[in-house]
Order: C-alpha cells, then sequence, then structure tokens
C-alpha cells in the first residue's frame, strides 16, 4: 500500500500564466477519465474518478519553477495531466506538456515513495535526489 509518493517537477511558464500562479502551494482537484478522441491520452473530465494532487513551489528562476507534488490519488498522468490543466507545463512532456530541445529528460522525477508491505506491514521507503541534467537545466536559466 503506497502511503507518500513525492515528485520533482519542473515547469515552463508562460509570461502571462506566471501572473496567475503566484501561491506557494495548490490543491488541485480535478476528476481524470480517458479521452475518448485519443485512447493514449488521459483528459479532466467532470464525470471522470476523482485525482487530488498538492502542489508546492520549491524554487521560482526566471520561466522555470520547481515543484513537490504530493498525490492523495494515483491516476494514470495525474501530475502530467494537473498541471497541463493549470496551464503549467512540464518540460519535454511530449504528450501534455511542452518540447524542449535543450533539456535530456522529461522534468518529472519521483523523489519520495513510502509504503507499507502487504504481508508484513512493514513500513519502507526510497528517495532519490533530482537529476543532473535537471539541475544544469535550472541552473542555465534555459527556456
Amino acid at each position: 500500500i503506497l502511503i507518500e509518493f513525492y515528485f520533482y517537477i519542473t515547469c515552463n511558464f508562460s509570461r502571462n500564466i506566471q501572473q496567475i500562479v503566484k501561491k506557494d502551494f495548490l490543491h488541485i482537484d480535478m476528476p481524470l477519465a480517458r479521452s475518448l478522441k485519443d485512447r493514449k491520452k488521459i483528459t479532466v473530465c467532470a464525470g471522470g474518478r476523482s485525482a487530488i494532487t498538492d502542489v508546492q513551489v520549491l524554487e521560482r528562476f526566471g520561466d522555470i519553477t520547481y515543484l513537490k507534488a504530493h498525490l492523495e490519488t494515483g491516476r494514470t498522468h495525474q501530475i502530467r495531466l494537473h498541471a497541463s490543466a493549470l496551464k503549467l507545463p512540464i518540460i519535454n512532456d511530449v504528450l501534455y506538456g511542452v518540447k524542449e530541445p535543450s533539456a535530456k529528460s522529461m522534468g518529472l522525477c519521483a523523489w519520495k515513495l513510502k509504503w507499507k508491505t502487504p504481508f508484513t506491514g512493514v513500513i519502507q521507503s526510497a528517495e532519490a535526489s533530482i537529476p543532473e541534467d535537471l539541475k544544469q537545466f535550472a541552473a542555465k536559466g534555459e527556456v
């Protein structure tokens, strides 16, 4: 049973959206369902399954912002869809975000997992750092 699931997200804000999203914390509650137009995609849909994401700003620089996301639910493409729906495109997310040639990987990285093993009930966890290519990408202030 998954208890905690955190991600680092690197987003590219357009200038006009940056003026709207000034909060350091966002609680996103947007239901998701499979797209009727493209079965590979998921879409925000009033009749979809509950999907809740809490997002915290870690750092802002220029057009790039590092975010930390905590999933209260675990739907397919949930973080990617919620970011896209709020006009916070994830860098190099070719399905829902923006293609950025100077970044090597998608700007979405699992950071911390915490789970309860089903048979023993023991709580285990794993943690990772931000990948070097994303750190370097952000340090250059590219995008």
